[in-house]
């Protein structure tokens, strides 16, 4: 949540305040939803949330099934967090 106050409300506020540049950080805001979810899983789960989504064969750590599906969630959120934000600063009349 820090990292959504910081990289996305911060500037669409700052934005709406009329300031004469505004920055993106598109990376860091992309992580941003990966963070809450991954986050709000381990809290709620602990180990048993680690678990389904990650798994350990020879050594070797790969996402299960449940880890896929939860990437794909995170990917989509962030790339719909991104594309959210430039659309509300390119209507306020920033960015390209």
């Amino acid at each position: 949540m820090v990292l959504a106050y910081f990289f996305a409300y911060a500037p669409l506020e700052a934005a709406k305040s009329g300031a004469k540049e505004v920055s993106q950080f598109t990376k860091i805001l992309f992580l941003t939803p990966t963070t809450f979810i991954f986050g709000c899983l381990l809290l709620a789960l602990g180990q048993k949330g680690r678990d389904l989504i990650q798994t350990e064969n020879h050594g070797k750590q790969r996402l299960t099934v449940v880890g896929w599906i939860v990437m794909v969630i995170c990917i989509g959120a962030g790339i719909g967090l991104n594309e959210w934000l430039k659309s509300s600063l390119a209507s306020l009349g920033y960015g390209g």
